[in-house]
Formats: C-alpha cells, structure tokens, sequence
C-alpha cells in the first residue's frame, strides 16, 4: 500500500483505470448475454408455438 501523497495518487490512479478497463471489457459481454437470453426466450416461444401447431 502507497505511502506517500503522490505514490497514492498514482496507486488510486491505477486501480480506476484497472476498472475502466474491466468495464470496458465486460460491459460487451453481458450485453451479448443480454442479446443471447432474449434471442433463446424468442426461439422457446416459437418452438412452443410450432409445438402447439402439430
């Protein structure tokens, strides 16, 4: 753990970009998640419906 002002400032400097970056990354990925439960909720009705038909 930093010490002094400027190497906390550095330390707390990088721990946000650490974050950001994390952001940056995952954000993406839960939305494609997002994209996936909604399109297998889509398929799921259709085949109940297709079902419902024979």
């Amino acid at each position: 753990m930093p010490e002094s002002g400027i190497d906390l400032f550095i330390y707390s400097f990088w721990v946000d970009m650490l974050i950001a970056f994390n952001v940056l990354i995952l954000l993406p990925r839960l939305q494609d998640l997002t994209d996936f439960k909604r399109d297998l909720s889509l398929l799921t009705s259709r085949l109940g419906t297709a079902q419902d038909c024979l």
